[in-house]
């Protein structure tokens, strides 16, 4: 089976996008909602849902079993089962994913999605991790970018799934939450080991000194976006938005380290950022312009942002109408000079390279 032609993916999230617009609250139930924004998609991934090989409809694994929606099947076995609900229901019903979850590990499927047609969440079903651990990402058609919408349905593609492309995002995804676990705990009760370390890195400092300042500082662990195996995706060479989903980065300086108490002051103090400094990132075709502040703060909107994810989640609502998680090092560019836009991240990253040399 061929990879996802993403142009034809995106142009059927498109078309989705409009039917939800038309119906939203309406009277639009789940069997409505699986044959006009459902199915399209997984047509659009690769799912051929007329063939009894692919997709069962209405799958039980026993007689008595209660059906999910869809399974996916690859050799013949269930991978992948989907639980639909009807345009506008909540997926947050806890009861709703413990059904999903069930319905999985019956079937032997390794992932599940639970959909309304506009959010689809993605779970990893066999993972020994309590449930709410087990969800892989959300996204939603109407609301997030169509480029992040593209790259996450594409791991549940019939090509990409087949590859267990999905695993590889949710093993770094996984770390990465225990890395974050343990770094705010280790932040939060400071122990002698993490004292001793500063100690050792910055002289004529005591423990007291290193203790009172770690309850001083406000150090955020911020977990950046999905990562994404590139190359495995059909795509048009003249569509510039395509080439930038899949032609991977050669530039090291925009590859984003773990650093954690590195913010916007110490670039503007080392001379990599100047201030004041116009921001700005083009968000679902609207033009979002902020401003960096000598001061650190960033204004958007006539309001006063101290970091720059704050002014991004706000950017955002005030397209969308609904505040979103958003990581500002990411979302926020501005002229790196000779007509190309930076990022607040490939920045850090150049202040970071000049201060380790």
């Amino acid at each position: 089976m061929p990879p996802p032609d993403i142009t034809q993916l995106q142009k059927v999230l498109k078309e989705v996008v409009a039917r939800i617009t038309r119906y939203r609250g309406s009277a639009f139930n789940e069997q409505d909602t699986k044959a006009a924004l459902i199915e399209p998609v997984l047509e659009a991934l690769g799912w051929d849902t007329r063939d009894p090989e692919i997709v069962r409809r209405e799958f039980k694994t026993n007689p008595k079993d209660n059906p999910v929606d869809y399974a996916l099947l690859l050799m013949r076995q269930p991978r992948l089962m989907v639980e639909a609900k009807g345009l506008g229901e909540s997926l947050d019903d806890q009861r709703w994913i413990g059904q999903m979850l069930g319905y999985a590990a019956v079937g032997g499927a390794l992932w599940c999605v639970l959909t309304n047609g506009d959010s689809f969440h993605i779970y990893n079903a066999t993972a020994p991790v309590a449930a709410a651990d087990k969800l892989l990402c959300k996204v939603r058609l109407t609301t997030d970018p169509i480029e992040d919408v593209t790259q996450l349905l594409s791991l549940i593609s019939h090509s990409n799934l087949g590859e267990n492309r999905i695993e590889v995002v949710w093993k770094a995804q996984h770390i990465d939450r225990k890395v974050s676990s343990a770094l705010r705990e280790m932040f939060a009760t400071p122990d002698k080991k993490l004292v001793r370390l500063i100690q050792s890195k910055e002289s004529g400092l005591t423990p007291r000194d290193i203790l009172n300042s770690l309850r001083r500082l406000i150090i955020r662990v911020e977990q950046q976006p999905l990562q994404f195996p590139v190359g495995r995706v059909k795509s048009s060479t003249t569509n510039p938005t395509i080439k930038k989903l899949t032609k991977p980065k050669k530039d090291r300086s925009k590859i984003s380290p773990r650093v954690f108490g590195v913010e916007l002051a110490d670039l503007m103090a080392a001379g990599t950022l100047s201030t004041p400094l116009q921001l700005f990132r083009k968000y679902k075709g609207k033009l979002l312009e902020a401003t960096l502040l000598p001061d650190g703060r960033v204004e958007f909107g006539k309001q006063f942002f101290d970091t720059c994810s704050r002014a991004a989640e706000a950017a955002r609502e005030s397209v969308t109408g609904r505040r979103m998680n958003t990581n500002g090092w990411v979302f926020w560019q501005f002229d790196g000079g000779a007509g190309k836009a930076k990022t607040l991240e490939a920045a850090r990253a150049a202040y970071l390279n000049n201060r380790s040399q």
